[in-house]
């Protein structure tokens, strides 16, 4: 800004910055002469960006005021906020020489080399800055916290003193971005609690915030508060109905809870899919995959697939959907795929075993079914165990194996809610063993609690935070659960 403009007869006159101080003069040594200095008005010019005028005021007050170092530092942040780094530097090592022990000094300087991009030179000023305090500055903190993140090889770069930093600066500023900042640090450490106790926290200072009501009910879904995070995230649309993170987030709870028409007119409503697009679109083909709309389904996936070609769920999804329609050979390059991407996952070498299988090529499939078996992840979906029990008594002919197999089955039904449909197939599979070698946990088939569970789905919520981180990153953010594909 370079012209202020007075009101006179309802018209407005401009009036350029040099003839404001020429007019202000008298005031101003007045000001002087009576031992009142003018810094206040410096700094409701600068805050309003009206640099012009602060520097013809400085350069006029220079010669007459006794705070040279006021003038000298806020000369320095006008020409940082003109990109005149170097010029500003020179300012703020100028207010050292007045004051070497305060801390503003300094922390000028911190902020003017972060903009720099010397972070290393930086993080050490504002380490001095902060061993001159003679009262807490949450803006130094902050800086410190951030600037640790940044650089990992310093020796306070370490997860206790980052956060202590971050809690220092919310005890004595309060700034919301401290808050969505600690609380990310916390999520990557998968502490979704402290960083839920967090997000509460924030919203005493900025109540209506959708960002952090959406990143709330993203959160709640992760400590499975379903309940929880739905009212979050309607909140959340009620103050931007547009919300693109809150709009994904409701949609897939309420794919979970088979409301699939409603979910699908809540992904209608999103505008803005650049970033999330291929959530949506892998959410919405399996809106059609449990609507039985095959041909859809794919479609929709594929187009999930195009946006983002190396996201696990939506080749694992899109895998399921194609063996679903009886296209083996189609699933098998999407399971090839997945494999790849995750090789520990039990359940898609368990699905890849199943497309050998129907393309009639047993020998590799029970090197999958073997890789599966093998995984960690296998003790956390009983159907592992009951498919390969399938494949061991019907294509190996392997009575042992699919009686051990079918007892460690029975053995995660102890311990797990699974569906009706598996205990009806484990049923089949034990009526064609002989009696004789029956173990004492598979005879009492009704102890075994029974619940109907879903049959895939795929919880899209990103943080950009994330995103995610989230963006947060997105791929982070969603889950896919194990398809109830039987080979029988």
């Amino acid at each position: 800004m370079n012209s202020f403009h007075f009101a006179t007869n309802g018209n407005t006159t401009p009036t350029t910055s040099n003839n404001i101080v020429e007019k202000l003069k008298p005031k101003i040594k007045e000001m002087n002469s009576n031992g009142n200095n003018i810094n206040w008005l410096l700094h409701k010019m600068y805050l309003i960006e009206e640099f012009d005028f602060c520097k013809k005021l400085i350069e006029e007050q220079l010669e007459n005021s006794y705070d040279q170092e006021f003038l000298i530092l806020m000369k320095g942040k006008i020409l940082r906020d003109e990109g005149k780094y170097n010029e500003a530097l020179s300012c703020f090592k100028r207010t050292i020489e007045f004051d070497s022990k305060n801390a503003r000094n300094y922390k000028e300087i911190g902020k003017t080399l972060f903009k720099m991009g010397k972070l290393s030179q930086s993080l050490e000023i504002f380490l001095k800055a902060e061993s001159c305090l003679e009262a807490p500055d949450f803006e130094i903190y902050q800086a410190i916290g951030e600037l640790l993140r940044l650089n990992t090889k310093h020796s306070k770069a370490n997860l206790l003193d980052i956060k202590e930093y971050f809690r220092r600066s919310i005890m004595c500023g309060k700034q919301i971005q401290t808050y969505k900042t600690l609380a990310s640090i916390f999520r990557k450490e998968k502490d979704y609690v402290k960083a839920i106790e967090l997000l509460e926290s924030s919203l005493n200072v900025a109540p209506g915030s959708v960002e952090i009501l959406s990143g709330l009910g993203i959160l709640y879904l992760k400590i499975n508060e379903v309940d929880r995070a739905y009212d979050k995230l309607i909140e959340a649309i009620q103050i931007d109905p547009k919300h693109t993170n809150s709009l994904l987030a409701i949609g897939a709870i309420q794919q979970t809870r088979n409301e699939i028409d409603l979910a699908l007119n809540t992904y209608r409503n999103i505008r803005d899919i650049q970033d999330e697009g291929f959530e949506i679109w892998s959410n919405v083909g399996l809106c059609f995959y449990r609507k039985n709309k095959l041909i859809s389904a794919m479609a929709c996936l594929k187009k999930s697939l195009w946006l983002n070609q190396l996201n696990y769920n939506v080749l694992y999804n899109l895998g399921v959907v194609y063996i679903t329609a009886n296209q083996f050979a189609s699933a098998f390059q999407c399971f090839v795929s997945a494999v790849s991407l995750r090789s520990d996952s039990a359940e898609s070498f368990m699905m890849l075993a199943i497309c050998l299988y129907y393309l009639n090529d047993n020998e590799n499939a029970q090197i999958a079914f073997r890789k599966s078996i093998l995984s960690s992840d296998a003790i956390k979906n009983p159907l592992i165990y009951l498919n390969y029990s399938i494949f061991s008594l019907e294509c190996l002919k392997n009575i042992d194996e699919a009686q051990q197999y079918l007892n460690n089955f029975y053995n995660l039904c102890e311990t797990m809610n699974v569906p009706s449909d598996y205990i009806q197939i484990a049923e089949n599979v034990l009526s064609k063993l002989p009696s004789s070698m029956l173990m004492p946990e598979t005879r009492h088939l009704h102890q075994i609690k029974e619940t109907n569970i879903s049959t895939l789905e795929n919880i899209g919520t990103h943080n950009n935070s994330q995103h995610q981180d989230e963006h947060v990153n997105e791929e982070e953010d969603t889950k896919s659960t194990t398809a109830d594909d039987e080979m029988v």
